[in-house]
């Protein structure tokens, strides 16, 4: 019994220190907004307004008309790379900096010459990654219009 035990508990062991390493595994990748999954939920989320708080709706439209260039794919950009390091292109600049998970692996730190920024990692498999940025998710919530705050990227492909 004391041998199937540590058998257990190694195997447990090995099983979440494979988790822990795949979750950087899959994120040094470039990914690339994918505007049409974000638009999408923003129009859901426009809709529902439309019937509940209408004049809101109209702001939400608004908004979504001023991000369009923000919304084509690939209108962002993140790569993390194994080194530690990151690169970030918005509307054609580019920031680099440092990146690591948090210790729970739920949350992405990327540090630069602008601060720190911490995204919560909502989703993430080999081909999409939905992060929730704090600061971009405290600014959307004046507004009250949900899926503007989550980032969504799908992985660049090859």
């Amino acid at each position: 019994m004391k041998n199937f035990m540590r058998v257990a508990i190694i195997i447990a062991f090995f099983f979440l220190t494979a988790c822990g390493g795949t979750t950087k595994t899959m994120l040094c990748k470039k990914w690339l907004l994918d505007g049409e999954a974000l638009k999408s939920v923003v129009e859901a989320e426009i809709k529902k307004l439309e019937k509940e708080k209408p004049e809101e709706a109209g702001m939400a439209k608004m908004m979504l008309g001023m991000m369009g260039s923000m919304f084509k794919d690939g209108g962002i950009q993140m790569e993390f790379k194994a080194d530690g390091t990151c690169v970030t292109t918005a509307m054609s600049q580019s920031n680099s900096g440092k990146w690591e998970l948090s210790e729970d692996k739920k949350s992405i730190i990327i540090k630069n010459e602008k601060g720190d920024e911490k995204m919560l990692i909502k989703e993430l498999t080999n081909t999409r990654l939905a992060l929730l940025p704090e600061s971009a998710g405290r600014q959307v919530k004046k507004l009250n219009i949900k899926g503007m705050e989550t980032l969504i990227f799908k992985a660049e492909k090859k």
